[in-house]
């Protein structure tokens, strides 16, 4: 199909966006061809998002995806437009500095905090050229955004950039350990934000400050997760444990009870529990059994199965001590009577008897 362009005004679109169209998102393409439609304006968040149908937030992330793609620049070489995006929002618990220090030197990061730590990163927002200042001027941050973006195979957004510089700076966490963070919800295929802010703030509340720590926790993660998995292929679970499954899974983990133990207590339950039964009471039988076999030492098929023995005998020596009472009973002779013990001394009643 043959087509042509109808006559009309034209603005220029700079040859490194088709470069990026394959990792763009729809909001980011209109928002920065709306941009260079209104070059030579002064435009506002608010205009872009009624005008392009986007929400405030995806105006953000578009103008910092085209900054760090090399698209649009905070240089005064082509001039383009003006944006004024929103300024970067302190924590809550930060004190507020007067305008004329706004705009001071980025200060390293600082202690971390040990209370009330926010669990997201929602107040923290920084303008896209405050990202950009921050990559350019600090090397750690410079490769923490670089790593990340390998991880993710991908340039990162906006939300996912603010993010990691709020790790680093509000909670306080080091860039190599944050990497490490990184690294193990993308092998684990959860390269998302959100969870990763929620395990840095559990770090940062367990004061996890070092890297051994970071990985001894991420190893403690990934175990956890195998044995979630194995404990849904055991209990036939579709979905995610609910919360008060995980807590139920979690204690068997840290018990370090095998999946094999998990599943003769299952097939125990099954024997002794209606299936009819809610899960909870289901769980609470097992667990009972779980936490008596862990606190005896015993974890392998045999322990149980030697404990199933001495546990039967016990019950049948029980059993049978009311019948041998009954039988010692029934058997037992009564005492033979004792004669009458006289007070007559028959020594002395034969001496009068024979006085007649």
């Amino acid at each position: 199909m043959e087509v042509h362009l109808n006559p009309g005004s034209f603005f220029a679109v700079p040859a490194a966006v088709a470069d990026q169209l394959k990792l763009a998102t729809h909001a980011q393409i209109k928002v920065l061809l709306y941009v260079l439609c209104h070059a030579d304006a002064a435009l506002t968040v608010g205009e872009i998002t009624r005008a392009c149908g986007v929400t405030e937030h995806e105006v953000e992330e578009a103008m910092c995806y085209w900054t760090q793609n090399g698209v649009l620049s905070n240089a005064p070489a082509v001039p383009v437009t003006h944006v004024q995006t929103a300024a970067a929002v302190p924590p809550a618990t930060a004190v507020q500095q007067p305008a004329q220090e706004a705009a001071a030197p980025v200060q390293p990061a600082a202690e971390p905090r040990r209370s009330s730590v926010p669990v997201s990163s929602s107040s923290f927002r920084l303008r896209p050229d405050d990202i950009v200042r921050r990559r350019n001027e600090n090397a750690a941050v410079a490769e923490l955004l670089s790593c990340a973006e390998q991880f993710a195979k991908r340039p990162l957004n906006y939300t996912e950039l603010n993010s990691l510089i709020w790790m680093h700076e509000y909670l306080g966490i080091q860039p190599e350990l944050i990497l490490i963070l990184i690294a193990y919800c993308a092998e684990s295929g959860q390269f998302q934000i959100r969870t990763m802010e929620q395990i840095a703030v559990q770090w940062q509340e367990n004061s996890i400050t070092t890297a051994d720590l970071a990985k001894e926790d991420v190893q403690r993660r990934i175990e956890q997760r195998s044995y979630n998995g194995q404990m849904m292929h055991i209990f036939g679970m579709s979905k995610p444990p609910t919360a008060a499954q995980q807590e139920i899974f979690s204690r068997w983990c840290a018990l370090r009870m095998p999946p094999e133990m998990i599943r003769i207590a299952y097939d125990k339950m099954r024997d002794n529990i209606s299936m009819d039964a809610g899960s909870r009471q289901q769980l609470k039988y097992m667990n009972g059994i779980i936490e008596r076999w862990a606190a005896a030492g015993i974890y392998t098929p045999e322990g149980a199965e030697q404990e199933d023995i001495r546990h039967r005998a016990e019950m049948q020596k029980t059993a049978a001590q009311p019948a041998k009472r009954r039988a010692a009973g029934q058997s037992a002779k009564k005492p033979e009577p004792r004669p009458a013990q006289s007070s007559i001394d028959l020594a002395e009643a034969e001496k009068l008897i024979n006085k007649f």
